[in-house]
């Protein structure tokens, strides 16, 4: 029997002008999942990560301290797939001239309250327009649309349920909690509508795993941290 682990990123820089990097936090959230994951006993694995950095970062982090120092960690593939959506692009309809990291920054500065509550405000309406809607609310075009990367994720989880079922081995794929929720909105039956409630539950490097049967895929576990549970540390767990 083999597993496909659904892994989230660790803690990136929220707040900062490179989003795309582990904060010092995230860092240690990769660092406490490797060692968990070697107490596990893991024989065998194939690894891979999107080729965003803060996936990247995590699997390199994680990835070497799974078997120790005894053998070589296995190399880590990179697969696009992987990649979360293109949350600047949903949002640049919604807030004027939110072309960067550091204009996204900018903008939730200059709000009244909380830059965290109005970053989720303004995030959870752009989500919600881009599930239902083909084009922005300006009439231009996204990126990518929502069945578009529906479509691109279950491949790639579809890739690594066909390697764990033909060869045995445990897949390992380094990713972010939109992709996670897209991957398993069919195990769990959830709507479109509410694809993103399940998404803003997910913790900085948890554990999602699938078992791979000759026939099924059988969810075991969702949004697992033990990992974290065991520093006994509660600003480990975090969800942004």
């Amino acid at each position: 029997m083999a597993f496909v682990y659904l892994i989230r990123h660790g803690q990136a820089g929220f707040g900062t002008q490179h989003y795309d990097a582990l904060s010092p936090l995230g860092q240690r959230q990769a660092e406490h999942l490797g060692a968990w994951l070697r107490t596990c006993h893991i024989q065998s694995a194939s690894c891979r990560n999107g080729s965003m950095q803060r996936q990247r970062q995590t699997a390199q982090l994680c990835v070497p301290l799974i078997l120790g120092e005894q053998s070589a960690a296995p190399p880590i593939q990179t697969d696009e797939r992987l990649n979360e959506f293109d949350y600047l692009d949903i949002l640049s309809a919604h807030i004027p001239n939110c072309s960067s990291d550091a204009a996204l920054l900018g903008f939730l500065n200059q709000q009244s309250g909380d830059p965290r509550r109005v970053f989720q405000r303004l995030f959870s309406e752009a989500v919600a327009h881009w599930v239902a809607h083909e084009r922005k609310i300006d009439g231009s075009a996204y990126r990518e649309r929502w069945h578009e990367f529906q479509q691109r994720t279950q491949a790639a989880l579809t890739d690594a349920v066909g390697l764990a079922r033909a060869e045995g081995v445990n897949v390992m794929l380094f990713t972010s909690g939109g992709v996670i929720s897209a991957m398993v909105q069919n195990l769990l039956g959830i709507g479109d509508e509410r694809i993103f409630d399940l998404n803003s539950t997910l913790l900085n490097t948890g554990i999602t795993r699938l078992r791979v049967g000759h026939k099924r895929v059988h969810l075991d576990y969702l949004n697992a941290c033990p990992h974290l549970e065991l520093q006994r540390q509660a600003d480990l767990q975090t969800h942004r």
